[in-house]
């Protein structure tokens, strides 16, 4: 076992978006700080694919929205280019619905979605389990409020496979209600949450959303970062906190940031224990359970026809589809969602019998021309063992309630900080940074460190691979 002999300020678990954030938030108060990423990479749930012809493919999260302050803040900072999405925005959306292709969502599930979106205006996002009817929401699925409602099967399932499906990557059978308000809530309604223009989709980076988390670490110079470094056992107390990791290095800090998803949080070992009602949380907040695919064409040939690429089924395998062509790119990239038991069933069968399946339904919808990919590229984060999941992790039924005073409370040393934790946008990047600089100023608070003035942050920082 070797003892790292460097007694740190802070030790950050997890190089995503919130350890990046935290990092950057305790940078002006020159301490000594060290971030370890289980990964070969920083990152989190970004992550760039690139192909042989230069095609950059985005197999984690993408968008960074109209209201996301902090992400435009460092797109601009950085002078990274981005774009609003879809290229094409005169283009029509297209929605299967009630066995037809349709150019507008339809009336009646609208209504459905104001009844819905009237009650996401009640939740308090700081505590949305003490609503009067938290408890009711908590334990009844999201299911089965859409099953008490007036309204047809069609604007039902089309309602509960956009929301479930499209914003927290699950079946309406596996989430409350009241997960379901929260987070529509979080996220400014459903028409923000769903939205390109204006919405939680309205830009890209050229390049990747993966360029804004390299260029964090550009700034993090002084700061360690070491790679391939899985954290198994943490001993804390109210003074400090000792991490060993899983190649058997032990560092020390006086405050530890657990930057992590909850489910991955879950699997490590406290000392002392976290006891239940902390272990109680962590283990009932599972990832999203979703596979994103990507069809590669030689043109956009879909914008021939007045279509924007952007298509919402009612039913079948794919729950959603975006034109993800971006304008540095030489080919053009439709995008596909398969959520939840869907995507279970899928992955069941063999890669061919998948993409023929898939290729199929975009025939529908855009004609035989669909079928002449360049290229198939699916990717389920389910298999990434330091991810746990995307695009992020929801409570289980009935534990909004039970454990909700626990988020975001520390506990000794330890700090909570991930996109799973924030009140606002949670589930996206810009959650993700407001709960890592939400960590790091509670542990500034307790220092009682005042912020030296500084005039510039300079790049480039020490990382090591073990």
């Amino acid at each position: 076992m070797k003892n790292n002999q460097t007694k740190y300020d802070v030790i950050i678990i997890g190089a995503g978006f919130s350890g990046l954030a935290a990092a950057l938030r305790l940078k002006p108060y020159k301490l000594k700080v060290l971030i370890l990423e289980a990964d070969d990479d920083i990152g989190g749930r970004s992550w760039n694919k690139v192909l042989d012809d230069g095609t950059i493919v985005e197999l984690g999260g993408q968008w960074v929205g109209w209201q996301h302050q902090r992400m435009l803040s460092f797109i601009n900072k950085y002078k990274l280019q981005k774009y609003t999405t879809p290229p094409f925005p005169e283009g029509k959306t297209l929605f299967q619905y009630n066995g037809k292709i349709i150019d507008e969502f339809p009336e009646e599930a609208m209504l459905l979605v104001n009844n819905f979106d009237n009650l996401t205006k009640e939740i308090d996002l700081e505590k949305p389990w003490m609503h009067p009817n938290a408890k009711l929401w908590d334990n009844i699925t999201f299911e089965h409020w859409l099953e008490m409602q007036d309204a047809t099967v069609y604007a039902k399932k089309m309602v509960g496979r956009i929301i479930a499906g499209g914003l927290l990557s699950r079946d309406t059978s596996h989430i409350s209600m009241l997960q379901a308000l929260f987070y529509v809530a979080s996220n400014a309604g459903f028409d923000v949450a769903t939205s390109s223009e204006k919405g939680a989709q309205h830009y890209r980076v050229i390049g990747g959303s993966y360029k804004i988390a390299r260029k964090m670490v550009g700034d993090l110079k002084g700061t360690d970062i070491i790679l391939n470094e899985p954290v198994t056992v943490i001993n804390y107390d109210q003074e400090c906190a000792t991490v060993l990791s899983m190649n058997n290095n032990v560092y020390q800090g006086k405050y530890l940031i657990i930057a992590i998803p909850p489910v991955l949080a879950s699997k490590i070992h406290y000392h002392p224990s976290l006891g239940s009602q902390y272990y109680g949380l962590l283990q009932n907040f599972p990832g999203g359970d979703a596979l994103k695919v990507h069809f590669v064409y030689e043109r956009p040939f879909w914008i021939e026809d007045n279509n924007s690429g952007n298509v919402y089924l009612q039913e079948g395998w794919l729950t959603e589809v975006t034109d993800n062509t971006t304008p540095s790119d030489p080919h053009a990239i439709l995008t596909g969602f398969i959520y939840g038991n869907k995507k279970r069933e899928l992955i069941q069968k063999d890669l061919e019998e998948r993409k023929k399946l898939l290729l199929n339904e975009l025939a529908l919808f855009f004609g035989e021309e669909a079928k002449n990919i360049l290229q198939y590229i699916e990717y389920d984060w389910l298999n990434s063992p330091w991810t746990g999941g995307c695009f992020s992790g929801s409570l289980r039924i009935g534990c909004w309630t039970s454990y909700g005073p626990y988020l975001r409370r520390p506990i000794g040393a330890i700090h909570w900080a991930s996109t799973e934790l924030s009140i606002h946008f949670n589930g996206y990047f810009e959650g993700a940074v407001l709960s890592g600089e939400r960590t790091a100023d509670e542990i500034i608070k307790k220092l009682k460190v005042k912020k030296p003035k500084i005039k510039k942050i300079l790049p480039n920082c020490k990382v090591k691979c073990n």
